[in-house]
C-alpha cells in the first residue's frame, strides 16, 4: 500500500496541534471556562453539540470529548477568524450525511483495498488533517473513549470530522 505524502502545511499544523495539546494537557478550569465562553460567542453551535452528545455519552465520557472540541476550536482559533462565519446545525447536517454515506459505502466494500482507498480518498480531501489526527489521538488514548464500543466511537468520529469540514468550508 502506498503512504500518503506529507506536505509542508501538514508538517506546520502538526506542530500547531501538538501545542495545542500540550495547552489542553497544562489548562486549569479557569481557563477551560473562558475558552468554553469564547465557544459560546464566536460558534454557539459547536457547544449545542456538545450538550447533545450528553444523550449518548456518558457523564466520564463528556471531558474526553470536551477536549476533541478544544482542540478544534483552538486551531481554528489560531489559524482563521473564528468568529467571522458561525456554522449551523444545517451545515453541520450536511457534511455528517455525506460522512455517513462514506462509511456505509465503506462498511458494504467487501474488497479490503477499496476501503482503504475510500478512506485515503476522504482523509486527503481534508484539509486540516493533523487536526483529526489530534482528535484520533485523544479518542484512542483517553481512557473513557478509547473503551466506549465501537459504534458509539463511530458517531463521534463522523461528528468531530464533520465539525472539522464545516469549519474549514467556512472559514478557510
Amino acid at each position: 500500500m502506498e503512504e500518503m505524502q506529507l506536505s509542508e502545511k501538514d508538517h506546520q499544523e502538526i506542530k500547531v496541534v501538538q501545542e495545542i495539546l500540550q495547552h489542553i494537557a497544562d489548562m486549569n478550569t479557569a481557563e477551560a471556562e473562558e475558552i468554553s465562553d469564547r465557544i459560546v460567542a464566536h460558534q454557539p453551535f459547536m457547544m449545542s453539540m456538545l450538550l447533545g452528545f450528553r444523550i449518548d455519552f456518558e457523564p466520564d465520557q463528556l471531558e474526553g470529548i470536551f477536549g476533541m472540541m478544544l482542540i478544534i476550536y483552538l486551531f481554528f482559533e489560531r489559524c482563521t477568524d473564528i468568529a467571522a462565519v458561525q456554522i449551523t446545525e444545517g451545515d453541520m447536517d450536511i457534511k455528517q450525511q455525506k460522512n455517513i454515506d462514506i462509511m456505509l459505502a465503506c462498511d458494504q466494500e467487501q474488497n479490503v483495498l477499496a476501503q482503504d482507498q475510500l478512506s485515503k480518498e476522504q482523509f486527503a480531501n481534508l484539509h486540516s488533517r493533523a487536526l483529526l489526527a489530534g482528535v484520533l489521538g485523544i479518542l484512542n488514548e483517553d481512557p473513557e473513549l478509547a473503551k466506549m464500543e465501537n459504534h458509539l466511537r463511530g458517531i463521534l468520529l463522523c461528528g468531530m470530522q464533520s465539525l472539522i469540514e464545516c469549519l474549514e468550508d467556512k472559514l478557510m
